[in-house]
């Protein structure tokens, strides 16, 4: 929605000062103009772009894993298209230390937006390395760029430098370093399901990759032990053996990966070491794959049993539910409707966890307990016009709605939420799935991000206009009438908080205006829960509530 500009701001400031875990030190810090100009620039590090620039960086990581070790082991040459995806490597790996800057990170739970303290981390843990690496792949891509020009007009020393690529390909090595960065997005991956079988399924593919990438570094270190020696005709090695020197790098590089592959498992080839650098390399081979194979091994046996585990228990529940229904006949549609609450279709979410569920959660101390139903509750209620400028003209509002007056719901497929008649007792945000209000008029459908059921909390004695179904299994968020009463009333009543309760009358008496008696003349389509349209309540509340509030 577009809001007076007086108030976007402090809207802005709020949503920062959560993800940085207080309120008011969010800009507190921000005292020079440099500061207060990049810092909203700054994005919290769990949003989707950055998440997908982390899954860019992760496939060019990849990249590095197979090529860097395969053209220092195979003296690969360097063509036009690698030539050309070498630059978009350093171009993606210099910007990457940029958007680092202006990255948060989370720390003990909180989540540090601060560009100060964000440069600082940085300074500490990876800026250094990051900057000798992209430094080391600017030189050898500039290396490259003046060998294949000849180098007309270089000095005859430097050429020299130049020509020795085997040393700069020797230190892109330390850029295989940043495998340990990508793995963040493997685990993102693997905690967006919610079930154990994919989490199991990627938990083994990780292992796979992780196998096939050290295959991968014994299979090229194995072929460089013997390229050393291509040059000394006295010095046999296991390539000069099998006579495969002239052969096709692919060939060269297949054979080398097949004899990697058969130290870490049971099987066996014909290549063997021929000399006393490859007999002492096989050993530590050897040793090493020992651990990685029994690894390997143990880490799929656990995540299988898991799967098996959760596959049974789900079986036994089933099996008892359909028992006791049967035992007490209980009917077929009630049963059908537990079932797929239970054990939702492939197409639909299933029930989210909620607070009540965690155990874990009831014991943590109230100012935590507070801090995290801000963050859970928050993001719903304040795209609401009237929660929205609330919360900018005081944030203690928000943060009392949150912690007395908002709870989280589950409604299985074809549940009433509430029927014509009754009493209001809340208002409704839905949070997930699709529900259906019912009329006389017709029906309307409500998804994700609309709200229902508003007059409940303006209006003394509001009885629900229609009834709400729930088409899929939805999840909603409602604010308590009596809870949201006491709130609006203590925190209007405070003196610090006199613009808050000229907001609320004003708004209060607009909504009624919107809604008048059923004594009236109005037409009958004004008595509905839905009262206006998302796109007209924000229409409303700036063009006539916004102005007549005293500007700070």
């Amino acid at each position: 929605m577009r809001l007076h500009k007086s108030y976007q701001l402090s809207g802005h400031h709020f949503r920062r000062a959560i993800r940085c875990g207080d309120t008011t030190q969010a800009f507190a810090e921000g005292n020079s103009t440099v500061s207060k100009l990049l810092q909203p620039l700054v994005c919290s590090p769990d949003v989707r772009k950055k998440l997908a620039w982390d899954s860019v960086g992760f496939l060019l990581v990849a990249h590095d894993i197979f090529m860097i070790p395969f053209m220092q082991a195979f003296d690969f040459e360097m063509t036009t298209p690698f030539l050309i995806i070498s630059i978009v490597l350093a171009i993606y790996w210099t910007l990457d230390i940029i958007t680092t800057f202006f990255t948060g990170y989370i720390e003990k739970g909180i989540t540090e937006m601060r560009l100060k303290m964000i440069g600082r981390r940085y300074f500490q843990s990876w800026f250094m390395f990051d900057f000798l690496i992209i430094l080391i792949d600017w030189l050898f891509i500039i290396s490259i760029l003046i060998l294949q020009e000849g180098g007309v007009g270089v000095p005859v020393k430097l050429l020299r430098v130049l020509r020795s690529a085997r040393a700069v390909r020797t230190l892109r090595m330390l850029a295989l370093v940043r495998v340990a960065k990508a793995r963040h997005i493997i685990s993102y991956i693997s905690q967006l399901s919610r079930h154990p079988a994919p989490q199991a399924l990627i938990k083994v593919l990780e292992a796979t990759l992780m196998v096939l990438m050290i295959n991968h570094f014994v299979a090229c270190s194995w072929y460089w032990i013997a390229a050393l020696s291509k040059d000394n005709q006295d010095q046999i090695t296991w390539v000069k053996q099998k006579n495969i020197q002239d052969t096709s790098v692919g060939y060269r590089y297949g054979t080398s990966l097949h004899w990697a592959i058969t130290q870490f498992t049971p099987a066996s080839m014909d290549v063997q070491p021929t000399n006393t650098e490859e007999r002492y390399f096989t050993l530590l081979v050897d040793m090493f794959g020992l651990v990685v194979f029994s690894t390997f091994v143990s880490t799929i046996t656990t995540n299988m049993t898991q799967v098996r585990l959760a596959k049974q228990q789900k079986k036994m529940v089933t099996h008892q539910l359909k028992l006791y229904f049967r035992e007490n006949k209980v009917s077929l549609e009630l049963a059908r409707r537990i079932m797929s609450f239970i054990q939702p279709d492939k197409d639909h979410f299933g029930a989210r966890i909620h607070m009540s569920h965690l155990a874990p959660i009831n014991t943590l101390p109230p100012p935590l307990l507070h801090d995290l139903k801000l963050e859970v509750f928050s993001p719903a209620i304040l795209n609401h016009p009237f929660f929205y400028v609330a919360d900018s003209i005081d944030r203690e509002m928000s943060n009392r709605i949150c912690d007395t007056a908002v709870s989280e719901h589950s409604w299985a497929r074809d549940d009433r939420v509430f029927e014509q008649g009754e009493e209001g007792t809340g208002m409704f945000f839905v949070a997930a799935g699709t529900l259906s209000y019912l009329r006389a008029d017709g029906i309307q459908m409500l998804e994700k991000g609309t709200w229902i059921a508003e007059p409940a909390l303006w209006i003394e004695g509001w009885e629900y206009r229609g009834s709400l179904r729930a088409d899929t299994l939805c999840e909603c968020m409602k604010v308590d009438v009596v809870a949201f009463r006491e709130a609006i009333k203590d925190l209007a009543c405070a003196e610090q908080s006199q613009e808050l309760e000229h907001f609320v009358q004003m708004y209060a008496s607009t909504f009624v205006r919107f809604n008048p008696s059923e004594d009236s003349d109005a037409p009958l389509l004004l008595y509905t829960d839905l009262w206006v349209s998302p796109d007209e309540l924000s229409f409303t509340v700036e063009s006539e509530l916004l102005p007549r509030l005293r500007v700070p």
